[in-house]
């Protein structure tokens, strides 16, 4: 699960620069912005934080992604960060030259060699990292700072601009912020995996704008993704909610099919376009009927929401679909949408009314 706060958009921001001095000082290769170019092609330097994985850090082929474990944040100097770094720069070129391959073959290794970089690179992560990722306690850091931030509200001028120094200092120097204190994360979580964009993803799409999480289409190289991003309760009922819509729209499919005749991927694509604008008929009319105020603070709830994610990830439109539309398998599937309903099955502290459940 990739998550942002504004931590950890301080300590990409900070590896970002590191891998940019890797690629261009290290391996020699022209950068331009957020692109390295090798043989009059342009790639992307993208970084994210993921947690919930053994791992320290991974190269994404189909999105051309470095992943870098959020543990690392306040951990790690810039030396073994900086190793990290190129151990998946080098999964990076390796693949940009010799396609998929064994992931720490003699491909790999010779990319290693190549650019004269301690053994210690060519090592997995998890040896890489070995008794290194610990030795600084995060939560100390944070606790610390939290406390230099108490005194830094004294009345007495001297001590509250010691204070003051001193926890930014910290903060610089473990790429922590101050909302970071506050809890404030974005959670990205992936739901549905495919090798193309489907008419059951965009379904579950549309659905999941209802539910107070904000839905995400990622599409990367013969891969595309349907992501959650929000609180981490927010994205973990979206999962919940998009596991049962999958087998729920399959069960329906099987019994509409077989009632009415329906066959082949057009109108089964078809029916389950149908289920969603069924479904997102019945959760507007039952939004209208709610009170101005509830209603007001919905909104309010879903545009925070949005800001926050776009903040970190930028704006992301919804693709079209481009389908062609069987009407009476869609008009049927919006028949079983206005009947559908999601059974509970998780907590939502509180917000069983606002959710339409």
């Amino acid at each position: 699960m990739r998550l942002y706060n504004d931590t950890i958009m301080s300590f990409l921001g900070h590896a970002e620069k590191l891998a940019q001095e890797i690629l261009s000082k290290e391996c020699k290769l022209k950068f331009s912005r957020t692109r390295f170019h090798i043989k009059n092609i342009t790639y992307p330097l993208s970084l994210i934080c993921f947690e919930g994985d053994s791992r320290w850090g991974y190269f994404e082929s189909e999105f051309y992604t470095i992943g870098l474990n959020s543990r690392l944040i306040g951990r790690v100097d810039d030396i073994t960060l900086k190793n990290l770094l190129r151990h998946e720069i080098a999964h990076y070129l390796v693949f940009i030259e010799s396609g998929a391959v064994k992931p720490h073959g003699e491909e790999f290794r010779e990319m290693c060699r190549r650019f004269h970089w301690p053994d210690t690179v060519a090592l997995p992560s998890g040896d890489l990292l070995a008794g290194e990722a610990g030795d600084i306690k995060a939560d100390a850091v944070i606790e610390k700072v939290k406390k230099l931030l108490n005194l830094a509200s004294s009345s007495n001028p001297h001590e509250a601009e010691l204070a003051t120094l001193k926890a930014n200092q910290l903060i610089l120097k473990h790429h922590l912020s101050r909302s970071d204190l506050a809890g404030e994360t974005i959670y990205i979580k992936t739901l549905l995996s495919s090798p193309k964009r489907t008419a059951l993803m965009m379904s579950i799409y549309e659905i999941l704008s209802h539910f107070l999480v904000r839905p995400l289409l990622h599409m990367g190289r013969g891969r595309a993704l349907l992501e959650a991003g929000g609180t981490r309760e927010q994205v973990e009922l979206a999962s919940y909610i998009c596991d049962y819509l999958v087998e729920e729209f399959e069960a329906l499919w099987k019994t509409y099919a077989q009632e009415h005749g329906l066959k082949g991927l057009r109108e089964k694509n078809s029916f389950y376009i149908g289920i969603a604008r069924g479904f997102n008929e019945k959760l507007t009319q039952s939004r209208a009927k709610m009170e101005v105020s509830d209603s007001r603070a919905l909104v309010k709830i879903e545009q925070d929401l949005k800001l926050k994610v776009d903040a970190f990830l930028g704006g992301l439109s919804r693709a079209q679909s481009s389908q062609s539309i069987n009407q009476h398998a869609q008009s049927l599937g919006m028949a079983a949408g206005r009947e559908l309903n999601i059974r509970q099955g998780v907590k939502n502290s509180g917000t069983k009314g606002l959710l339409g459940l």
